[in-house]
């Protein structure tokens, strides 16, 4: 008998609404960028929870 989902259909509002904040984040961080300032770990923790999103997104909701 498989495992029922443990995340709703909110969670992946919910994760796609985060997936998007990330994306915007991306496009703040290169102007930050282009003003001069370090942004390298800034840039590097949104990558990696950008990854960590999707692989939720992909382990739980796969096709959506």
């Amino acid at each position: 008998m498989p495992v029922p989902n443990p995340l709703t259909d909110q969670d992946l509002i919910d994760l796609d609404k985060a997936l998007q904040d990330s994306r915007d984040a991306d496009e703040l961080i290169e102007m930050a960028q282009r003003a001069g300032l370090d942004v390298s770990v800034f840039r590097d923790r949104n990558r990696e929870a950008r990854e960590r999103l999707g692989r939720i997104k992909q382990t739980f909701f796969p096709g959506k």
